[in-house]
């Protein structure tokens, strides 16, 4: 999922809103969070409208959602499932491939 804004709730704390890209997640499910190298839990999921909070259980592809309780997270990151026992996850596909290939076109010598 990709955070898109943050704000802080009187009651919650820091909301993050993210749209799910790939796979699910269930409400008790942790999350890495790719940018910062960090581990978190929501405190909960929820779909917002106006200043209702709807909980939710589980997180779909495609999904526009809030997440309650993410203190690291911050505009732009990146949230991926923490583990496979959690669905299919939040992951990127060819992540760790695409990585290698960044950092290898990185180091070529210029010229």
């Amino acid at each position: 999922a990709l955070a898109f804004k943050v704000v802080h709730d009187f009651k919650r704390r820091p909301i993050v809103f993210a749209r799910v890209y790939s796979g699910e997640l269930r409400a008790k499910g942790a999350l890495v969070n790719s940018s910062a190298g960090v581990l978190e839990r929501p405190s909960g999921i929820f779909r917002i409208e106006g200043d209702r909070y709807e909980p939710l259980e589980v997180v779909h592809t495609g999904e526009i959602v809030a997440f309650a309780g993410l203190k690291q997270t911050a505009t732009g990151d990146t949230l991926l499932c923490a583990s496979g026992g959690f669905g299919a996850g939040l992951a990127l596909p060819n992540a760790d491939a695409h990585a290698l290939d960044v950092h290898s076109n990185a180091e070529a010598p210029a010229g």
